[in-house]
């Protein structure tokens, strides 16, 4: 398989009190795989840490999809600092797939944190398409309808129901 031209991007919620040292340890093994430098990605804005979360925008080569190795292991090592779920997207710009040209990574300490972000994600993705038809107040509703219902069917999908 040949390597495309594809990037990481994101921007995840950190659980509070995580520490520069301990983002550094989970990026250092996929930056390494990479050729990357974390000091030069964070100069160019590449990598960018707060308080309350960490942005990446990282160039990569790679095959695309859901079954990278070294994206998965990405995902996994995130999950031990990630606030309750969060996701980044891996894009494939060489990819003539329009299915592997964007695959999010959904990212959690468990399951239920992974498909909570997981839902969130899928509602940002409506937004853009439903709230201009529906209209504000039409979208407002339907999200919370769907937020609302969260908790059980998170439980359910945990659960294997």
């Amino acid at each position: 398989m040949s390597s495309h031209d594809c990037r990481v991007t994101g921007t995840l919620p950190l659980k509070e009190g995580v520490t520069d040292r301990q983002i550094k340890a989970v990026l250092k093994n996929f930056l390494a795989e990479h050729g990357l430098s974390q000091s030069h990605e964070a100069a160019e804005g590449n990598i960018e840490i707060s308080s309350l979360s960490l942005s990446l925008s990282l160039d990569i080569y790679g095959c695309g999809g859901y079954d990278n190795d070294s994206v998965d292991a990405l995902a996994d090592r995130l999950g031990n600092i990630v606030d309750d779920g969060g996701y980044f997207e891996f894009l494939d710009f060489d990819t003539g797939s329009t299915d592997e040209a964007c695959t999010p990574y959904f990212v959690g300490t468990n399951e239920a944190a992974k498909h909570r972000a997981q839902l969130n994600y899928g509602i940002e993705q409506m937004e853009q398409w439903v709230r201009p038809i529906v209209g504000d107040d039409a979208f407002d509703v339907i999200k919370q309808l769907v937020l609302c219902h969260t908790p059980q069917l998170i439980e359910a999908s945990t659960h294997g129901r």
